[in-house]
């Protein structure tokens, strides 16, 4: 199944044409700026027009900078304060006239990344670390993720890594050639 595929950042909002079963990239992703500054109506509207430049009519994914609840913002990153509460995945829907399934960004990656990634087919622990405009986390093992608080510096979440006696650094690159480290612990 293809979908459209959309990450709304605190910089940027991307897209692109994404198969589910194989998790590649179809075609060439597109980027516009996030209007500024980022509230609910002005990045729906954006994320619509984005929508259009695809001619998409189908089901969207969306990646977004915030804790999720069954499609609800319960905080912003880098995104502005009057998103909290507000129903993302219904906002988007009616903007793009298209189902849209809302996630956190760094579980979206997460998920991506135990399925078509370094995590495919590992046991023990996998530690997803997102960096952009503003950088995630997720401890990921098997179907069950272990949530850092977004409160934790990266000087914690260093000193929590160095706790961590079997683990080891991959240096992983995705299906774009994008480099980055995936920490892959075994317990």
């Amino acid at each position: 199944m293809d979908i459209l595929g959309i990450d709304i950042g605190g910089s940027g909002i991307k897209g692109a044409l994404v198969n589910t079963e194989s998790g590649k990239i179809l075609g060439e992703r597109v980027r516009i700026a996030t209007p500024l500054p980022a509230k609910p109506e002005p990045v729906a509207q954006a994320t619509a027009d984005l929508v259009r430049r695809f001619d998409w009519h189908g089901p969207i994914g969306c990646g977004f900078p915030a804790a999720i609840h069954q499609g609800v913002a319960l905080t912003a990153s880098n995104i502005h304060k009057k998103w909290i509460g507000t129903n993302a995945a219904e906002l988007f829907s009616r903007a793009t006239n298209c189902p849209v399934y809302v996630l956190n960004d760094a579980d979206a990656a997460g998920q991506a990344e135990m399925t078509f990634g370094a995590g495919r087919d590992r046991k023990g622990v996998v530690i997803i670390v997102t960096i952009g405009t503003d950088w995630g986390q997720r401890f990921l093992q098997m179907d069950t993720y272990c949530l850092m608080p977004s409160w934790v510096t990266s000087k914690s979440a260093a000193a929590t890594l160095n706790c961590a006696p079997r683990m080891r650094l991959a240096s992983v690159q995705n299906s774009r050639g994008r480099s980055g480290l995936c920490a892959l612990m075994n317990i």
